[in-house]
Parts: structure tokens; sequence; C-alpha cells
């Protein structure tokens, strides 16, 4: 499974005396319509997505920030610990300019949204930001800065002012909210930096905003957010293209120096977490997830990056507590999909549709769903969708294996396909894929990716237990084998966490 910001695999798998009476008239009458209910002076998170920018002029050199100014806002955002913000990749397919905020609003459902546009006029640069209630679709804040066109860090750091001051205390933060540890310092780096923003994560595009980040961080090396985009743009290479293991340790260490320069960047944290789980770091990742847990006890990001860390320990009633707080703080953040993995696990199977439920229509959430009817006694409704063509989450081959009616050339060539799941580093699709391929009746093979996914930190045994796909397998000794080879581990582990042993 992947990250925060990634797509998963699996289901595992951002004035004048008179203005500022105004300002805090209105900012007094919209914080009193989105207090929360029940005791006063409670603290909930407001919900708010950026949108894409709009490039109202004709200058192509500069449409790049229609995705990078905006994001840059969102990791602004992102420290105000109330404030739950709609990941910056969730919102760029409004990237079109013509989306309508409080029909965005509505989709994305959150209580606000923020748009933006500029425009060059001469040697100078504009940018107007707007923050829409999507209720009522009433403007509440809208703020204007300008800068030299050429000058790229004095803008970001007069809109880092103007959100400060302006839109903070609209959004209930209040003094102690903490600022970015670092700022860019070359004007050819941070343009570097922006630039490479608006690649995607296929591989050719990934590859070249990885040449323009790392002579970013090579001209900069102490700008904490490309550190931590360097990282994420690594982890891509490593796991969707071909960087390999060399990839993933530049994006372990690329991560892990990001936090050095910033501890409070809260999407470096989140990744790196999940970067040391999925390569067999349990204490790692839990130790990375417990400090953002310790620090932001409110952020409904941190409670969910706690629930993926707890499930590759294996302690799932744990995972599915936190999972549970994210959603109660957050119950819109795509995101936290991933949750529903460790409902299933524990055959939670109408709590694993409120998280599937996050996705709804995506593809995603189809093959989610089959996978859940596997297991929830409704395997004949599942292999029917299967029969229609539906691919079941690690691919065709699945389907290929579980399907009637395919020859048996056809049934070995995808066996001989999925088993390559044993060369990947995170060994959570390896549990998963053993628990298709032993429904589809290969024992020997079956085993095999299960003891790879405990052999590479995956401490599965209740897992085990609960899940129905394994019945053709259970009574084999080696199951009983790697049953106890898991609890072996976590005990180990669990004994050096501190809280005694696993049951």
């Amino acid at each position: 499974a992947v990250p925060a910001a990634a797509e998963r695999r699996l289901p595992w798998r951002i004035p004048a005396a008179a203005a500022a009476i105004l300002a805090a008239a209105a900012a007094a009458g919209w914080w009193a319509s989105h207090r929360p209910h029940g005791t006063p002076g409670a603290v909930s998170q407001i919900t708010l997505a950026v949108l894409p920018f709009q490039n109202l002029g004709a200058d192509p050199s500069i449409d790049h920030l229609r995705l990078a100014l905006p994001d840059e806002i969102a990791t602004t955002l992102s420290y105000i610990p109330t404030l739950a913000i709609r990941p910056f990749a969730s919102t760029q397919k409004y990237a079109k300019g013509d989306a309508d905020p409080q029909a965005a609003g509505r989709e994305l459902r959150v209580a606000d949204v923020l748009t933006g546009h500029f425009q060059r006029e001469g040697d100078q640069l504009r940018v107007t930001l707007e923050v829409v209630d999507t209720d009522s679709n009433r403007l509440l804040w809208r703020d204007t800065s300008s800068a030299a066109a050429n000058d790229v860090i004095g803008l970001r750091d007069q809109i880092s002012t103007r959100l400060r001051q302006g839109l903070f205390p609209l959004l209930g933060a209040g003094a102690g909210v903490a600022e970015a540890a670092t700022r860019p310092k070359s004007p050819e780096a941070y343009d570097l930096y922006l630039r490479s923003k608006p690649f995607t994560s296929d591989p050719d595009p990934n590859t070249r905003a990885i040449a323009m980040l790392e002579r970013s961080v090579g001209l900069d090396g102490t700008f904490a957010p490309a550190w931590g985009e360097l990282s994420h743009r690594y982890y891509y290479d490593a796991t969707y293209a071909n960087g390999g293991a060399a990839a993933y340790d530049r994006a372990l260490a690329s991560a892990k120096h990001a936090l050095s320069l910033d501890p409070d960047l809260t999407e470096a944290a989140e990744n790196l977490a999940i970067y040391e789980v999925e390569g067999g770091d349990l204490l790692g990742g839990l130790e990375r997830a417990s400090d953002m847990v310790r620090r932001r006890p409110q952020s409904g990001r941190a409670h969910f990056t706690m629930g993926y860390v707890l499930r590759y320990w294996g302690l799932l009633d744990e995972s599915a507590r936190e999972c549970d707080a994210a959603l109660e703080v957050d119950p819109h953040d795509r995101d936290f999909r991933s949750c529903s993995a460790t409902m299933m696990l524990l055959k939670r199977y109408d709590r694993a549709a409120v998280f599937i439920a996050l996705d709804a229509g995506s593809s995603w959430s189809l093959s989610t769903t089959i996978d859940s009817m596997l297991r929830d006694g409704r395997r004949a409704e599942g292999l029917r969708l299967l029969g229609d063509g539906k691919e079941l989450l690690a691919g065709p081959e699945i389907g290929t294996l579980l399907s009637t009616g395919r020859s048996r050339a056809q049934k070995d060539a995808a066996l001989a396909a999925v088993m390559t799941v044993l060369e990947i580093r995170d060994a959570e699709p390896k549990y998963f894929v053993a628990a298709y391929v032993s429904l589809a009746g290969h024992g020997p093979e079956a085993l095999r990716l299960l003891r790879g996914a405990v052999q590479g930190g995956y401490l599965c045994h209740q897992a085990m237990d609960n899940d129905p796909l394994f019945d053709p397998i259970r009574q084999n000794p080696e199951f009983g084998a790697i049953r106890a080879e898991s609890m072996r581990r976590q005990n180990e582990f669990v004994a050096k966490r501190g809280t005694g042993q696993a049951r």
C-alpha cells in the first residue's frame, strides 16, 4: 500500500481600519455559524479544499502556477491543527479552471473552498485569493497580493503573511499556530520546485520532476518542502517505475531530511511513517506516527497514519480505533478509504463499506467491494462481477484465476504473473494476493506468499484467523507455522514497544 497523496494500489493501497473592523465582524459571524454543536467552546476541525487557480493572462511561461500556487497554499494552511484540508491531489480534477466553487465544495464535501487567479501585468504578478462558503455560496474572504514577476519568493512570503493575518483568524487559528520552519533562499531553486509540481506521477513526467527537484535542493538544501516533494517523487519511481530499492532508499533519506529541517511538515511525516512500515521498519513507522498524534491530536491525518501503521503490526483492534478517530474528525477524506482493509480483516464488513464509500464510484471502490463480497458470504455475487470483466484489486490476473471459463494455460500464466508480487518491498499486497490465490485453489503458492508477507513485516495472524479465503489451506501445518511466526514477531515488537505481550 502507499501513503497519502499517492494512489493506493490495494485497499491499503491542501488594511485599513474600516476593512479590519468589517473583517472582524465577518469572522465572528462565520465562526459562530461553523462552531461544532454540543459543548460550548468545543474545538472541531473545519473542512476546506484549495482548487487549482486560473491564469487570466496569455503568458504560458507562468502556467505552472495554476497548480503550484494552490499546492503551496494548501501546505501553509496545513499548519492549522483545527483545519482538515483536502489533499491537493484530490482537487486537481478541477484544473480546467471553470469549476463552480459551490458545486466543487459540495462534491468534495467541505465547508469552504479557496479559489484563486493570477495575471502578469508588465513586470508585476498579481494573485487574488477567495474563500467561499459551500452552503451559502457567500464570499467569506478575499485578498490580492502583488510582487515583481521574477520575485517568486517575495510573492510567496506576501501571500503567506496575508493568509496568517486575514484568513487564519477566520479559520479559528490562534496566534500559536506553527509556522513553516524553512523558507526558500534561492529564486532559481524555488522556481524549479514550483515548476515540478504539475508533473504527473507517470514514469516519464515523474523522472523529469525528479531532475528538477534534485537541481533545486542542490541549489538550496535548506527548504524542507522541496525535500519532501523529492521524497514523494522517489517513492513513485521505486513503486511504479524502475527505480527499485535505490529509489526507495533515496525516498526514505529525503523524507527524513525534510523532517529534520521542519518537524511540522505534515505530509512528509505521514509519508515517512508509511515508507517505514512498508519497508519492514515497524518500530520506526510507529514512532513516526505516534509523534504525529502527539503533535496534532486533533488531526484526522495523524490518526489515519497511526491506523495504517498498526495494521502492519497486526494490532487490528487498535488500528480500527484510530481509523474511527480519523473519520470522526474528518468524515470525507478520500485517503481514509484504506481503512476498509482493517475493517475487512476484522470481519466488520458494514464498517468497511463506510470507508469504501469515501471513494464511491471509482474502480477502486468496485474492486474493493468485490473483495468484501468474497469474504462476507457473497462469494457467488462477487465472482459474478468478476465474470463481467471487472478487475479485482491486484489486476486482471486475479480475475483470471478466480473466474470460470478460462483455460488452464491462461490460469497458469496468471498465477506466474501474480507470484511476482513477492519481488516488491511492501508486504501487505502479498497477504491479500495470498488470500485470492488460496481461494483459487493454489495452496503451495498461497502459503509461499503468506510467508513472504510475514517475513516482510506484515504481522497478520489475527487476520489469518478471521479470513475465510484461507479456509482451503487452514489445516495445512505450514499455515500454522506461518501464524506462529507472525505471533512471535509481533510479541517481539510489542515487547520493544513496552505495552506487554500480544494475545
